[in-house]
């Protein structure tokens, strides 16, 4: 079995600020065969809020604390995200197709400074589980994902 949990969470500063949301619950099991042979995903999984009104800025994600049994071997990829969609006008540099997720930051988009009358913007991502292979050892597995957001 594979079990994620995550929070909400969020930083800011007056100009600066990310959020991120949780959709759904973001779990993945494994009981059956079919479920180590083929992608699971959870569909719309998280929702990234940006602003920036300082200068542009990137946002990266990457895993952090990766924690599974002993005798198992990572597999590459192993956990992807994918955009589905997002409200902006003023992103660049947006990686459409999925993003396998490992322990270096991996550019999600680039987000052009905002106009001081907005809000922010949303951008949504479904999470996939890669097939783990026969190689999975029974036991529990934990990841983070951490988001950052830089500026030039």
């Amino acid at each position: 079995m594979l079990l994620l949990l995550c929070i909400n969470a969020h930083s800011q500063n007056q100009s600066n600020y990310i959020q991120i949301n949780l959709n759904s619950t973001l779990n993945f099991l494994i009981t059956s065969p079919n479920n180590i042979e083929s992608d699971q995903t959870i569909q719309n999984a998280l929702t990234i809020q940006v602003m920036s009104k300082a200068s542009n800025c990137s946002i990266y994600a990457r895993l952090n604390n990766l924690t599974y049994p002993s005798g198992f071997t990572v597999p590459s990829p192993f956990l992807k995200i994918d955009w589905t969609n997002d409200n902006s006008n003023k992103d660049y540099n947006l990686i459409t197709a999925p993003i396998a997720l490992n322990s270096t930051d991996q550019l999600l988009f680039s987000q052009k400074k905002m106009p001081s009358a907005s809000n922010y913007y949303s951008y949504y991502y479904n999470l996939i589980l890669s097939p783990p292979t026969y190689a999975l050892v029974p036991g529990s597995y934990s990841f983070n994902i951490l988001f950052t957001m830089t500026q030039p």
